[in-house]
């Protein structure tokens, strides 16, 4: 058999494979429509294709506002790409463009989005976008000389570009009229020169090849699927994996997921850390095949059972707990089953319709009467936050503490647990995953940072965010941290810029232990406004002394040593100054030039100075200087004024 005798025979299954989706239709006059979704907090369809005789594929993401559509329209008398971009959340739309111009038929567009880094491949393509839709690279083909046969994916995390294809080569055995062919799972990703075999399969001709991969990644963690057929449809759905951006290498052998009966429409997305995949299956035995299902299973290391979801002709799509699927009649739409929320059903055949979740907005395209419509809704909403978020030094650890959500066991009863998020950037850096907390029905919650305390230098900051059962994470900004101050033998004048749950200064100098002497603060207005504290007298000549972070204090230290302090960070912080001089903090995490940390008071002071260690003595804040959190300052001002601190 020639090779084009093999593509004919791949042609006759895709025909085939048409007429049936023919004969679902036919089989159910009342279809007349693509697709049905349930619920009534769907927005109305918007036809997003602007004219056509036959569009077909689209596929959709986000990336915070900015929604991306492709799909594959005739319109031309061949099959083109074609891209159309939201830039308000899918409110509105502006004009569709063509981003392929060729003689052959360009279909199976996939879609991925990082930033304002945009990237199509299709069956013949590849073309990119870095600047968010507005202009487009010239389209190349990237993936081998040989025959593909299955409709490549693509996924982007920052920089990298990844791509999945399947292909098959024919070779020869003494004639023409015989010989084996090989299948290849083959990974690459956008700069490599070569492409990493993730399956290899050889056998007699035309019994098995791969008609459908799926890739999904989580930072460096990648994920593929792919169905090896017999014959024509799907027999088995196999999974592989890479941890480390998935060089050579890296792969996990292919695992065998799901076997059986034939399948179509395989799909995958993660959900949080849990990798979810679905597909469309026979229901029934071999020999009464009647109808067909949809199916899901997940896996966190390992895979979980599958379970149906509802009846299903078609392909599936999934995006984190959303799963949709093309149904031929208006029958049962099937129910919730641990999660998975049923969106749609439609064209029975083909990858005629894909879903997309983003923070709390799904995010739908279908087919109706060969033109691209889109439509969304609003997830449910996300559970209360957390409330009196606090940090703590324990020794050498960091301990965070914090009273549940209001959904949590006492309102809706809806929290599955809370995330940790941490910076080591500053406060207004990047916050990453660190930890995952499962909700207990517990009246308050605590975690321990172990190491991040006393002994270590680094500043870090914290945000703990309540997640629901149904993949909503709520998005308070609360944040508390810890901070380190080096402070020399002698004096210093500091300040501390987080609010003390406890603000003796026994407990806020605690890993300072007995290597300071001295404790002196200074409140304007006061009839008696200097306040002292020395360890060689006894405690009926010594004050009380108050840490708190609107004021400056000075400490006489005998050996040098950190100060590491935790509590909250201030929204911002009002600190009420008498005229004259007064000696404040610096109550912000931010580090900012005089003028813009002093703006709320400009006009009302003319000095400002601080005490520098290595002099021995006060010295000048000059307009440019920066105000650093840890140290305190001499604030002199010419009329009352309270300074707000952001």
């Amino acid at each position: 058999m020639g090779t084009a005798d093999l593509r004919r025979k791949i042609k006759s299954i895709l025909i085939c494979l048409l007429l049936i989706g023919a004969l679902f239709i036919a089989l159910d006059e009342s279809f007349e429509v693509a697709l049905r979704v349930e619920g009534e907090d769907w927005s109305d369809g918007m036809r997003l294709s602007e004219w056509g005789n036959g569009s077909v594929e689209p596929s959709i993401v986000s990336y915070e506002n900015n929604v991306h559509v492709v799909w594959a329209d005739n319109k031309t008398g061949n099959f083109e790409i074609y891209y159309r971009r939201s830039l308000d959340n899918g409110a509105t739309w502006e004009s569709e463009m063509r981003l392929t111009y060729t003689s052959e038929n360009q279909t199976n567009p996939r879609i991925a989005v990082w930033e304002n880094n945009v990237h199509v491949v299709w069956n013949k393509g590849y073309v990119n976008s870095t600047d968010n839709g507005v202009s487009w690279g010239i389209p190349f083909n990237p993936f081998p000389a040989e025959n593909i046969t299955a409709v490549p994916d693509v996924c982007i995390y920052q920089d990298n570009v990844y791509f999945v294809v399947a292909n098959y080569t024919y070779h020869w055995i003494v004639q023409p009229s015989s010989g084996t062919y090989w299948t290849y799972v083959l990974f690459k990703e956008l700069t490599w020169p070569d492409w990493v075999i993730i399956e290899y399969d050889n056998g007699s001709f035309m019994d098995m090849f791969v008609p459908e991969v799926a890739m999904a990644l989580k930072n460096q963690e990648i994920h593929i699927i792919y169905g090896l057929t017999w014959k024509s449809f799907i027999r088995q759905i196999y999974h592989s994996y890479s941890l480390s951006a998935g060089v050579p290498g890296s792969w996990s052998s292919p695992e065998l997921v799901v076997d059986g009966l034939e399948k179509l429409g395989i799909s995958m997305a993660f959900d949080q850390d849990l990798l979810r995949i679905a597909w469309s299956e026979w229901v029934g035995d071999s020999a009464n095949n009647i109808s067909m299902g949809t199916n899901t299973k997940s896996w966190n290391g390992t895979w979980s059972d599958h379970e149906y979801v509802g009846g299903a002709y078609g392909m599936t799509a999934v995006s984190g707990y959303y799963i949709t699927w093309g149904e031929a009649d208006y029958g049962d739409l099937g129910s919730n089953i641990d999660g998975i929320i049923l969106v749609s059903s439609g064209h029975p055949y083909f990858n005629w319709h894909d879903v997309y979740l983003e923070n709390d907005t799904v995010h739908l395209v279908y087919i109706d009467a060969w033109e691209i419509y889109y439509m969304q809704k609003n997830a449910t909403e996300p559970p209360s936050p957390p409330t009196n978020l606090n940090a703590f030094v324990e020794g050498n650890n960091i301990k965070l503490s914090w009273n549940a959500s209001s959904d949590d066991g006492f309102g809706n009863d809806d929290v599955l647990g809370y995330t940790v998020y941490k910076s080591s950037t500053g406060v207004s850096g990047n916050y990453e995953f660190t930890d995952w907390i499962l909700a207990t029905d517990s009246a308050s919650y605590s975690w321990i940072d172990s190491g991040a305390g006393d002994g270590d230098i680094n500043d870090y900051f914290y945000i703990v965010r309540a997640n629901d059962t149904t993949n909503n994470e709520e998005q308070n900004t609360n944040k508390v941290g810890k901070m380190v101050n080096s402070l020399g033998r002698g004096w210093n004048m500091i300040s501390v810029p987080l609010i003390q749950s406890n603000s003796s200064a026994e407990h806020v100098l605690q890993t300072l232990q007995l290597n300071y002497a001295t404790i002196q603060g200074y409140h304007a207005g006061k009839s008696r406004p200097w306040l002292h504290w020395h360890r060689d007298k006894p405690n009926y000549f010594n004050d009380e002394i108050e840490i708190t972070h609107e004021w400056g204090y000075y400490i006489d230290m005998v050996n040098p040593d950190y100060l590491v302090v935790a509590g909250k960070v201030p929204a911002s912080t009002q600190i009420s100054l008498k005229v004259g001089w007064n000696l404040v903090g610096y109550p912000s995490p931010i580090i900012r030039t005089r003028d813009d940390a002093l703006s709320s008071i400009s006009g009302s002071y003319n000095k400002v100075e601080f005490f520098d260690t290595s002099k021995g003595k006060e010295v000048a804040v000059e307009s440019l200087d920066d105000m650093n959190p840890n140290l305190g300052y001499w604030i002199h001002v010419t009329d009352d004024c309270v300074w707000d601190v952001p």
